[in-house]
């Protein structure tokens, strides 16, 4: 019997020091594995006074860190709160590893003039997540070549960067010969900072249209905008590389076409022919912000209001006698015409209705409505017209008037009330600002739509709780003398409640 029980005690002894053996073993393992990653913090800063390094608007990226000696990390990231800031993990640690941050395609980054542009720079890697760098378009030059030296099977952990920088002129980054200054380290060459500078390229169109409102571009960031002129029209300074050309009008895009610019070359994309959408049309066809379901939308049983449920929103309006009303979503409270609009369909039941792609949960909002005394009329435009206008009031107290945009009587917050004082700069009556929402015989043709208060679209889960499940016998109710009770000292005012407010 004591030679079984020694023979189990070895057992189990031995079975212990190997599940202790195997403990240390994986805790050594982990330490071994944490110590050859890091993460990584990137932001995306805005340098000031140049235009060309506003970065910050980025909203969605694909991040991606090269090197010597490590197989490429991609992701891709969004940056919601607009400040720039991305994060990517498991880098392993080394010397020069090259971060690129390519912005992709969004409504904001087309405006923003930022959709594809590629940035970049350099940092070493260090086990844990203290590790940050700052990427712009100052940083993008180094970035850029050593990302070319690194496609050139170039060892980039032994660069000494040091060595690089006065090979760099002073110019933006995409008017950098990196690919040259990259082959000349690579050979053992250096030549005078000035011989890797690049000039640009031209893009040449014609147009028989003409618009102020619609502007032209190519999103490298370097040629500038210009607006829209019947003829031919070049844009010049561009970056080499290729980009995308744009035609854009109050943010819907009429026209985009890739474009592959050299350096000292023009590029003739000939004569360009777009379709102007008409009112209730300028909207995307896609994506974010374009209407989805619209045959159903007669049918409708949404809420009153402006409703998301996280991938669409909808829109309910209640108007007995409107005859046409516009739906207009802004970017801004005041000083600034609608960024999209659509029209609303009627269900029997007179309620006007939309359903548009996306959470738009903060975005603005107001209407538009045309009715028996103002008729609608392919001719009125915003700014101020009269087109289709029969009278201020009719005999049945009718009162539309499209050149006044109204707020949605369900709307959870409002930007502004009517005296706001900045929103009032905007009239187009310097004279008298109120007059932009007055009508009569005056002021009937004002546009409101820069100065006028809309709603915010507001996701609210707010609980109001239960109710009391009170039996009817056990309920008391106080009643109480209003004078009595509110001259007493302890009592208080909406003013003292509210002094604290704007």
């Amino acid at each position: 019997m004591k030679k079984k029980a020694l023979t189990v005690f070895g057992i189990l002894f031995f079975s212990l020091s190997l599940i202790v053996s195997c403990a240390n073993q994986v805790s050594s393992d982990s330490s071994y594995e944490n110590s050859r990653y890091g993460t990584l913090k990137i932001t995306t800063s805005q340098i000031q006074n140049s235009r060309f390094f506003d970065t910050a608007q980025i909203e969605n990226a694909v991040i991606s860190v090269y090197g010597s000696q490590m197989e490429p990390v991609y992701t891709q990231s969004s940056c919601k709160d607009g400040k720039g800031t991305f994060k990517i993990e498991n880098i392993p640690v080394g010397k020069n590893r090259i971060v690129t941050v390519q912005a992709q395609k969004t409504v904001g980054s087309i405006l923003s003039n930022i959709d594809g542009i590629v940035m970049s720079a350099v940092c070493d890697i260090e086990p844990g997540e203290s590790n940050s760098v700052s990427v712009n378009w100052k940083s993008t030059s180094l970035g850029n070549v050593v990302l070319s030296l690194y496609k050139l099977d170039y060892d980039v952990s032994s660069l000494n960067l040091s060595e690089v920088s006065p090979l760099l002129p002073d110019v933006h980054a995409l008017l950098i010969d990196t690919g040259k200054i990259a082959s000349d380290i690579k050979n053992g060459t250096k030549n005078p900072s000035d011989s890797y500078k690049l000039s640009g390229g031209i893009v040449k169109f014609s147009s028989d249209y003409a618009d102020s409102s619609v502007s032209v571009h190519v999103n490298d960031v370097l040629s500038q905008k210009t607006s829209l002129s019947s003829g031919e029209q070049t844009i010049s300074g561009v970056a080499p590389g290729t980009w995308t050309f744009y035609i854009i009008k109050e943010a819907v895009v009429l026209y985009e076409n890739e474009v592959t610019v050299q350096d000292n070359q023009t590029v003739d994309l000939g004569e360009i022919e777009f379709t102007i959408p008409t009112l209730g049309f300028m909207h995307p066809s896609s994506g974010k912000f374009s209407p989805v379901e619209e045959e159903s939308w007669a049918q409708g049983t949404w809420d009153y209001g402006a409703t998301s449920d996280g991938s669409t929103t909808t829109f309910a309006l209640y108007s007995k006698n409107a005859e046409k009303v516009l739906l207009e979503i802004y970017n801004a409270s005041y000083g600034k015409d609608s960024q999209y609009d659509y029209w609303l369909v009627k269900d029997s039941n007179d309620v006007w209705r939309a359903k548009i792609s996306g959470d738009l949960t903060g975005a603005i909002y107001a209407f538009r409505l045309w009715g028996p005394n103002w008729k609608y009329s392919s001719d009125w435009k915003r700014g101020g017209s009269s087109a289709g206008f029969v009278a201020d009031c009719d005999s049945n107290g009718n009162r539309f008037n499209p050149n006044k945009v109204v707020f949605d009587p369900y709307a959870r917050e409002m930007t502004h009330d009517p005296s706001n004082k900045d929103a009032l700069l905007h009239s187009p009556s310097t004279e008298k600002p109120y007059n932009a929402l007055s009508t009569g015989e005056n002021y009937r043709n004002y546009d409101s739509g820069k100065i006028a208060p809309k709603g915010y679209i507001i996701t609210d889960s707010t609980s109001y709780g239960i109710k009391p499940k009170i039996p009817q016998k056990d309920a008391i109710i106080y009643e109480a003398h209003v004078r009595g009770i509110t001259k007493h000292s302890s009592s208080t005012n909406l003013s003292t409640l509210l002094s604290s407010y704007s």
